[in-house]
């Protein structure tokens, strides 16, 4: 189902998050697809797509939007961790992008409507610091930050999505 947001956010339902964490955590692999229409007018400020995380500066992982950039915050146990965003790819505007992250033994990846974006990648580590919190898509869990688009087709994985399949 697609999700349009304008000022607000959806919050799936609490059984939601419990199963991907420790999926997540056992497989030490995540990724993220989605396919948004950014909406809004361009913000200097995080604006956040979809998190795992009670606070965005310590999530497990936050996706967002900085300006026509789309960003990532990660939490892994290893050197590295992402307190910072990391610059993924740029977005188009009322138009849609199809976008996968993935991450698995220290490797990040990021592919634009099926073609991999050249990244730095200064990730390690696995993701057993990864701990309960909230799923929540078009905010920041305390309020604010909020994101403008429309997002479908979302999956959530334990697992590594590679170029072969991201095509």
């Amino acid at each position: 189902l697609p999700i349009y947001l304008t000022d607000g956010a959806f919050v799936p339902d609490d059984g939601a998050a419990g199963p991907l964490l420790a999926a997540c955590k056992a497989s030490n692999q995540f990724a993220l697809e989605t396919e948004i229409t950014p909406t809004g007018a361009p913000s200097a400020d995080e604006r956040v797509i979809m998190a795992f995380a009670d606070d965005p500066a310590n999530g497990n992982f936050v996706l967002a939007q900085q300006g026509d950039a789309l960003t990532l915050r990660l939490k892994t146990d290893g050197p590295g961790t992402s307190a910072q965003p990391i610059h993924l790819c740029s977005l188009v505007q009322n138009k849609p992008n199809h976008v996968i992250v993935s991450y698995a033994n220290g490797k990040l990846a990021c592919f634009m409507n099926g073609t991999q974006v050249n990244i730095p990648n200064s990730l390690l580590g696995g993701l057993s610091s990864w701990t309960a919190q909230p799923l929540i898509f078009g905010a920041a869990w305390k309020g604010g930050q909020n994101w403008a688009g429309l997002m479908e087709d979302i999956g959530l994985f334990s697992r590594e999505i590679g170029g072969a399949e991201a095509r």
